[in-house]
């Protein structure tokens, strides 16, 4: 992976957190501890990304990024110099299209999923898969059942990342993973730290890695726990579930009753006996709601959004995914 980081391509959008060490001390008197496994040049790191990404995992760096960044003009020499140049105006383009006046929109929350579905198809063990962009560049991925309303969205996204690869070199796994971050901005959450420079794959990512909605509470801790992702990580995982949509109904309705906006109700509402009007929720995140070692999470992070929010900015959940 490259050394490149793109360290918030929109200088306009504000964090939406409480105080990263503030956090920080009330996680370290937690039982419950955020993921913390680590592998490759991640492990042992070499390159100044891998360096990076270790310090996230172990919270001596910041997931997060409030730094503005000035890009050349697109069609400049400069910008075809500075890895970062383009993915300020892919950023751009992307939020335009993701937010309404209800806050983000169905394409944020596409890609949010599609960002997931890449990069969640792998474990530790299989070796293949991640976030390769195989999702869209492999034949048949897209079309499997766990991917049920992402083929068009795959089709739109697929047009934007052709606009830009005419004049510069960007990938799809990258761009995927840029989408799904800039999908969580969109709909009010936090600024997260980029890095560029996954390998693309045209193979496709190995099968039965993705979480089924009917899974019992340990079906999904053990396949988590096999791609390095703690218990407490997989609720907090899961709370990107407060923007998504349930795509096992017709039409797919959202998962928490305010779904254009990245907060805690997800959190409350699955814990509740019965659905909020209008609510769909996946039967898998009910039970992960209901079981002793997850539920406390749930209520932590339901209570107190700095809680759930700070564990997903400093990215020790998700980096396998969104970073």
């Amino acid at each position: 992976m490259k050394s490149t980081i793109i360290l918030g391509a929109l200088s306009t959008f504000a964090v939406a957190h409480p105080s990263i060490k503030a956090f920080e001390n009330e996680l370290a008197k937690r039982a419950d501890g955020p993921s913390t496994a680590m592998w490759g040049d991640v492990d042992e790191p070499s390159s100044e990304t891998g360096k990076a990404i270790n310090g996230i995992f172990t919270g001596k760096e910041s997931g997060l990024s409030s730094e503005g960044y000035e890009a050349p003009d697109m069609d400049s020499d400069e910008c075809q110099k500075d890895e970062c140049c383009v993915w300020k105006y892919i950023s751009e383009e992307l939020l335009d299209m993701m937010q309404d006046g209800n806050g983000c929109n169905d394409f944020a929350r596409g890609s949010i999923r599609m960002g997931f579905h890449d990069a969640g198809a792998w474990d530790l063990e299989s070796g293949p898969g991640g976030a390769d962009g195989s999702i869209i560049l492999a034949p048949g991925e897209i079309s499997r059942s766990e991917n049920t309303g992402l083929p068009g969205h795959g089709s739109t996204l697929k047009s934007i990342h052709a606009k830009y690869s005419k004049s510069f070199k960007i990938g799809m796994g990258d761009f995927l993973q840029c989408a799904s971050k800039i999908g969580v901005m969109a709909c009010k959450g936090p600024r997260i730290r980029m890095f560029v420079g996954r390998p693309d794959s045209n193979k496709p990512a190995p099968s039965n890695m993705l979480p089924s909605s009917t899974f019992s509470a340990s079906q999904s801790m053990d396949l988590f726990g096999k791609k390095g992702v703690s218990p407490a990580g997989l609720v907090a995982l899961l709370g990107a579930h407060t923007c998504s949509q349930s795509h096992g109904q017709s039409p797919a309705v959202p998962q928490d009753s305010s779904p254009g906006s990245w907060d805690t109700d997800y959190f409350s509402e699955t814990l509740q006996n019965t659905a909020s009007p209008g609510v769909g929720r996946f039967m898998s995140d009910v039970l992960l709601a209901k079981d002793a070692e997850t539920r406390p999470v749930f209520q932590s992070f339901a209570e107190d959004i700095g809680s759930w929010d700070q564990v997903c900015l400093l990215a020790r959940q998700i980096c396998p995914y969104l970073c």
